[in-house]
């Protein structure tokens, strides 16, 4: 057994309990953070939110909760409610475009949620023996649903016969896709048959006890070469179509009920005929990423779960398939 392979296997078996205290600190900290909020006398937090949509209108496509995200980027600015945090977005033009292209909070995990190995078994065993597969993961956030999806799908179909579209608002997560390094403490989340795709991050500059307890990894270069990264805002900007495989799993949940209807029907006209729609990380039947009238927008339920196929006509009808082509070097 190679050292690299030994070091894979310690970081598996250790990250449970790596990953169990780091989430015990984001919580505290969360909290923590939120506790220091005040309103001052004569001011609510709806009057500031409101105050807040009129300098970003994209905020009135998302659900009333949303006020708690801004209340948590508040108090990483150090500010004490969220007047004073608008009062500090307008003197520094500079965060208030970062918090436009951050509005959504940017977790995400290999193979999140219940439904990966049902969407394996009930949809990605027909791709067996298939060409040409594009697939488009709208709302990439730093990309592990991406590899999450491609280390699934090359078990049917061979690498070179896919191209992936990641595409996000946030510059900041579009690099960290291209980057695709990941911490190693969550090498847990990968199948044991898949790490052979898996390359531990050689740790660079001068050595230190924080880089040995921080190691990364990343994944084959085979690997990344057929992902192209787009900046793409899923509320105002055009969709590009054709794809047999769509993932919209990390934002949806952010907007309200009526945008949330509108972009599930834009995603089902960007699929191709046969296609499949893998929506959400919550299996509960009231979620709201359900599409509520299938029928009507030309699709068919799984299993009474977040995915869909779109209903094929018998003939392939993609359109032109540039859109999601790896970008020239």
């Amino acid at each position: 057994m190679t050292a690299q392979r030994v070091r894979i296997a310690l970081f598996r078996r250790l990250s449970g309990l790596y990953r169990l205290q780091a989430e015990t600190r984001k919580r505290f900290r969360d909290r923590r953070d939120l506790d220091r909020l005040s309103l001052p006398p004569g001011v609510s937090d709806d009057e500031s939110f409101r105050k807040i949509k009129e300098m970003i209108p994209e905020l009135n496509s998302y659900k009333a909760s949303t006020v708690r995200h801004l209340r948590e980027k508040a108090a990483a600015a150090g500010c004490r409610d969220l007047e004073e945090y608008r009062l500090f977005l307008l003197e520094h033009a500079e965060e208030l475009e970062k918090l436009k292209s951050n509005l959504t909070r940017n977790g995400t995990d290999f193979f999140r949620g219940n439904d990966w190995d049902y969407f394996n078994r009930a949809c990605l065993t027909g791709f067996g023996g298939r060409k040409d597969i594009r697939v488009w993961c709208a709302g990439c956030s730093t990309g592990e649903e991406v590899f999450s999806l491609l280390l699934l799908l090359i078990d049917y179909v061979p690498l070179g016969e896919i191209r992936v579209l990641a595409t996000d608002y946030s510059d900041e997560m579009l690099e960290k896709c291209r980057q695709a390094m990941y911490s190693a403490w969550n090498l847990n989340c990968i199948p044991g048959k898949h790490l052979k795709y898996v390359r531990l991050c050689r740790i660079s500059g001068p050595l230190s006890v924080k880089k040995l307890l921080k190691p990364k990894f990343t994944f084959a270069p085979e690997m990344k070469d057929v992902i192209t990264t787009r900046n793409l805002n899923l509320l105002t900007d055009p969709y590009p179509e054709g794809f047999d495989i769509i993932l919209c799993r990390n934002v949806l949940k952010f907007f309200s009920l009526e945008t949330i209807g509108r972009l599930q029907e834009k995603l089902v006209h960007s699929l191709a005929e046969g296609g499949f729609l893998f929506l959400s990380t919550d299996g509960n039947s009231k979620n709201v990423e359900l599409i509520r009238d299938p029928e009507a927008l030309g699709v068919e339920q799984m299993d009474g779960r977040c995915i869909y196929r779109k209903k094929a006509a018998g003939t392939d009808s993609r359109p032109d398939r540039e859109e999601a082509g790896p970008e020239e070097a």
